[in-house]
């Protein structure tokens, strides 16, 4: 189903609108159709409401709109097999002034996806893009920015949203990606619940076809019950992640795993594909950093079901660094990390890295340097400083 060039278009319920998606779900390895058909699709359009209707079974992504102005998308029911690849709940590309609501959606890919794709040949930005009291449960991402990022993104908040897995299947959560040469600016996320997810929080900068900029971005007021993989924030050593802040925060990790993975080397992996998963498993259980410029990380809470012998958060190559009100057990670990503040945290901290400068530490009681700050070989004693309130 497709509408091109038209205002003031319109589908409202009740009723149901299926594909053939069902029909024949992939199996394995087996190789995909050539050719499988979006369900519904606006191009061009002015003024667009879906609502109270249920979109069943898409062979490929359920409701997509590109380049659109004026979108309302409220109280739909989306329901895609987890065998079928692509089947996405709804994709925002390259539109302005999008507002989805109340919505529920159980989908093979990812639920809500808000990209600016060349899709023919001439990518716009996304701007004024609203999401809101949805149920989201899929094997990909609840929410994502990205992956296609060829045109610009600002004023992008997400809110009042339950994400969860179902079986063996894990999502990522929240993903905020800017990896084709796109600018990334002004993102909000708040008020999220999630259970049996992969990774909570994942934010990456990368280089797949173009310098890209992640900035500006608040992640408040989430709570992720049995997570498995570590949150990450990253960019690449000739672009960082700048000005992102997370606050409010509870994370229950599954844990269990060993100290020697503390010592992992991770790859940059510029160009790879973006996901919670990319780089493997991450040395800190936690909250992985790298590459960035002006990260608060603010009342976070994380704990493991199992013990696990990580850091509880890994920086690396970080400018602009605040740590403040950690609830953790294990050390955090910073390297050639410049203008940190960490404060009220009850972790050791770890310091290496000869770039490693003005560190401050804010004990939450009297005590000993050695107690809280285990400094390396190559940092020298006047760039970490200690104090109590």
């Amino acid at each position: 189903m497709l509408a091109e060039r038209i205002e003031r278009a319109a589908i409202l319920g009740y009723g149901t609108i299926r594909g053939g998606g069902l029909s024949r779900p992939r199996k394995g390895r087996e190789p995909l159709e050539r050719f499988r058909p979006r369900r519904i699709s606006f191009e061009h359009c002015r003024d667009v409401r879906v609502e109270n209707v249920a979109l069943r079974d898409s062979d490929r992504w359920t409701l997509h709109f590109y380049d659109c102005d004026g979108v309302q998308a409220r109280g739909l029911t989306i329901a895609a097999h987890y065998g079928i690849p692509n089947s996405d709940g709804i994709d925002v590309d390259g539109c302005r002034n999008v507002t989805i609501s109340g919505c529920e959606m159980v989908t093979g890919d990812d639920c809500v996806v808000i990209k600016t794709t060349n899709y023919l040949g001439e990518p716009r930005p996304c701007e004024n893009i609203t999401v809101s009291n949805c149920t989201l449960s899929t094997k990909a991402a609840g929410v994502k920015i990205g992956t296609e990022t060829h045109g610009d993104f600002s004023n992008i908040s997400m809110s009042n949203c339950t994400i969860f897995g179902s079986g063996k299947y894990r999502p990522d959560g929240v993903c905020l990606e800017a990896v084709d040469g796109a600018r990334v600016r002004g993102v909000s996320i708040s008020n999220v619940a999630m259970r049996h997810v992969r990774t909570p929080i994942f934010v990456r900068v990368g280089n797949r076809r173009g310098a890209s900029r992640l900035e500006d971005a608040v992640i408040s007021n989430v709570v992720a019950v049995d997570a498995e993989m570590t949150s990450s924030i990253t960019g690449i050593p000739a672009q960082t992640v700048d000005n992102v802040t997370v606050s409010d925060v509870r994370l229950v990790m599954t844990g269990g795993a060993p100290a020697s993975q503390a010592e992992i080397e991770v790859p940059e992996r510029e160009s790879a594909y973006p996901s919670g998963s990319m780089f493997g498993n991450l040395p800190a259980y936690g909250f992985f950093v790298r590459h960035a410029r002006g990260v608060d990380l603010r009342g976070v809470s994380i704990s493991c079901e199992q013990p696990d012998g990580r850091p509880v958060i890994v920086a690396d190559d970080v400018e602009g660094l605040t740590v403040e009100g950690l609830r953790a057990e294990g050390p955090l670990r910073l390297t050639n990390v410049r203008r940190a503040l960490v404060r009220g945290a009850r972790s050791r901290v770890k310091v290496t890295g000869g770039r490693s400068s003005e560190i401050r530490l804010v004990a939450e009681h009297q005590t000993q340097e050695s107690e809280i700050v285990e400094r390396g070989p190559d940092v020298r004693p006047e760039s970490i400083r200690v104090s109590v309130p």
